[in-house]
């Protein structure tokens, strides 16, 4: 899954929007794909294929995901075609800050597993 943390979920649509179009529209090309469209980008995002919003946003989006498919481990990929490194750091220091301790705040908190297992999840 792709992924991009910004401090609002507007604000982090509008930022990696033209990152993501790069990448798939070169991609694209290779392998002989449509132009990667705005909708498709935002309903990627709607969908939850793509984690990308708020750290509140990120979070409730993680947190669903681990619960509906019994996930215990969750790879995201950041690298999202020529993002700009701060932006990369940035979004990263989000996921870290805000994004893991609400996921792991969220799941200790329903009972079905012992805190200790969650404890063991690591961003």
């Amino acid at each position: 899954m792709n992924g991009y943390i910004d401090d609002t979920d507007q604000g982090a649509r509008d930022a990696v929007w033209p990152y993501h179009r790069a990448m798939f529209s070169r991609i694209g090309r290779e392998r002989g794909w449509l132009p990667q469209s705005k909708e498709n980008f935002e309903a990627a995002i709607d969908s939850g294929a793509n984690l990308v919003g708020s750290p509140e946003t990120a979070a409730n989006q993680l947190t669903e995901l681990i619960l509906t498919l019994g996930l215990d481990r969750v790879d995201i990929n950041y690298d999202v075609g020529p993002l700009p490194h701060d932006m990369k750091t940035r979004s990263l220091e989000l996921f870290g800050r805000e994004v893991y301790p609400r996921v792991r705040e969220q799941l200790a908190g329903r009972g079905d597993r012992t805190v200790h297992e969650y404890k063991q999840l690591q961003p």
